[in-house]
């Protein structure tokens, strides 16, 4: 991939990453020994822009795994959408016959499987691409354990099928548990049992918020007509357990509009756009306020943060990206900065117009 350190560290200089001769020496071996890297720091310290400007200097692209507390196959390597198998099966069907091996096979190729970036990422024929399992650290839950396969055939309609089993072995289980973990569970209890029978009709509205941006409102009168409860509060649709709702709530109280677009939030505040994911170790978007939010909006949803810091076909231009805020690990030092750059000031802890 990388001839010598040299080119790789004119590359990431390109990329507009500096890096030290340790780090450059390190990640030019793992290049070249196709290992995994193990990046550790604290929050703002650059390890997931390492990962994008590695992918910039090989010409390539990221695929991201998020981690989070209860993270879990399907939203890793990935899932068969059934609605859209039911859907072939309703207007195909016919043509596939009788043959249930065939319609089986059928339907379990990849056109009916929703890629995660894990098989994403493995797909790649022409150029590997970065791979980056970000906050590796959130998931915290390990067991120690092994399994027993076992098995025996049983007889069944005239023949004769092997049934087999995993058995665990007694094991130590360690659990590691965040505070006000407790305080969590029973709110996503009660949460559940008032909206759990509506949870069809939101992964639908979170299929569309991964191509589109939609106003809080028009959420609303979706959730409306869905004939999900008014109370339901709209945000909760794109929220990760791993989110802080300190940069949320701050932002939300000056913002005259907000719109939710995948895992992120953007707030229209009186002189500026904020594209906020609320989790301690990313950054909030600052952009300049467009003539028209329609347009803003096609734009950006076609494109990712990595175009818009490098500025790829003008993109940060084009769309009047001012600049980012690292949240950091000290989230006041954030609203502060926040408040300067957006001309606004804090009053008893919170973001308010001048």
């Amino acid at each position: 991939m990388f001839l010598s350190s040299e080119e790789l560290g004119q590359k990431l200089r390109a990329a507009k990453y500096v890096v030290d001769p340790v780090t450059l020496e390190v990640v030019f071996l793992a290049s070249r020994m196709h290992k995994p890297l193990l990046v550790e720091g604290p929050p703002g310290c650059g390890k997931t822009e390492l990962a994008y400007a590695i992918a910039a200097a090989a010409e390539t692209v990221v695929e991201r795994v998020q981690c989070y507390q209860g993270i879990s196959e399907e939203k890793i390597i990935g899932k068969f959408d059934e609605d859209v198998q039911r859907l072939f099966l309703e207007t195909q069907g016919k043509q596939l016959g009788d043959g249930w091996s065939e319609i089986r096979d059928r339907l379990h190729t990849l056109d009916f499987f929703a890629e995660g970036p894990l098989l994403r990422a493995l797909r790649y024929s022409e150029r590997p691409c970065v791979l980056l399992v970000d906050e590796l650290d959130k998931v915290d839950y390990s067991i120690e354990g092994a399994f027993v396969r076992s098995g025996r055939y049983k007889k069944r309609d005239g023949g004769w099928e092997f049934v087999d089993w995993e058995t665990g072995l007694p094991s130590r289980l360690s659990v590691k548990l965040r505070a006000g973990f407790h305080e969590d569970v029973a709110r996503g209890r009660a949460m559940y049992c008032r909206f759990g029978q509506y949870s069809g009709a939101l992964d639908q509205i979170r299929l569309c918020l991964e191509h589109k941006a939609i106003e809080r409102r028009d959420l609303e009168r979706i959730c409306s007509e869905l004939g999900i409860p008014r109370e339901f509060d709209v945000a909760q649709i794109s929220w990760r357990p791993d989110y802080d709702p300190f940069f949320y709530r701050e932002l939300s109280r000056c913002a005259r509009r907000v719109y939710l677009f995948r895992g992120e939030y953007i707030f229209e505040v009186e002189k500026a756009l904020v594209v906020e994911t609320p989790q301690l170790g990313h950054a909030s978007y600052i952009f300049a306020k467009p003539r028209s939010m329609e347009s803003f909006l096609a734009l950006y949803t076609k494109i990712s943060k990595a175009h818009i810091r490098r500025n790829c076909d003008n993109v940060a231009e084009r769309l009047g990206f001012l600049g980012r805020v690292i949240h950091g690990t000290n989230p006041r030092a954030w609203l502060n900065e926040m408040c300067q750059r957006l001309g606004e000031k804090t009053k008893s802890g919170s973001v308010v117009t001048d």
